[in-house]
Parts: structure tokens; sequence; C-alpha cells
């Protein structure tokens, strides 16, 4: 992670995600979810967790938007992730959960 802040991530994202507000609402979201993986349900543990835009940050008019927000493993992150580099931003603004979900659970790597 700190290798990824460092070398891939730009100045402005970096910068929210090391705010004070990202930080309250991260631990809001976490407390919400009760520490269970969006996709599967699992229980994760302090270092196997992400709070993830369902809509991508950059193209939220809300960032702070908790009901844009939930909690996701890290592997359900990175599958998540590698789909949206793959697709317009008019396809991601447009994605909701059941969608997420229902895309990560067909990929067939859904298990820790």
């Amino acid at each position: 992670d700190k290798q990824y802040n460092l070398n891939r991530r730009d100045q402005e994202a970096n910068a929210f995600y090391h705010s004070s507000r990202w930080t309250r609402t991260r631990d809001y979201v976490k407390q919400r979810d009760y520490m269970t993986d969006s996709v599967d349900g699992r229980v994760l543990n302090d270092h196997d967790y992400i709070v993830d835009h369902v809509i991508p940050r950059r193209l939220s008019a809300d960032p702070y938007n908790v009901n844009n927000l939930w909690l996701l493993s890290r592997r359900h992150h990175n599958i998540k992730t590698r789909y949206e580099e793959q697709m317009s931003d008019d396809k991601l603004k447009h994605m909701t959960r059941n969608d997420w979900r229902n895309l990560i659970m067909k990929s067939g790597d859904t298990n820790g």
C-alpha cells in the first residue's frame, strides 16, 4: 500500500485518503458494515479491508457520501479495480452495488 501511495496514486487522491474527514468516514463505514465484506459477507480483519467507492471517487459529486461507500476485502477490491480499468466513465457512473457484487462473484476469484 505504501508503494502504491508513493508511485501510482495521484497527489490529490493521496491527500484525500489521508485526510481526517476521510478517516472519520472510513471508520464509520467499517462500523456500519460490521467489518464484513459486502460481496460475500465474510468477516474481515484490520489488514484485509478497503472502504471502497461504489461509483469511483473521481466521478462522485460527494466523495464522502456514505451511501456510495462499502467495505470490501482487498481481494474483492482488486477484482473490482481490474474491471473499473476496462470500463468507460459512463458505465462506471451507473454501476450499482448489486451490479458489482454479481460481477465480482462471476469472476470466480472471490475466496480469500
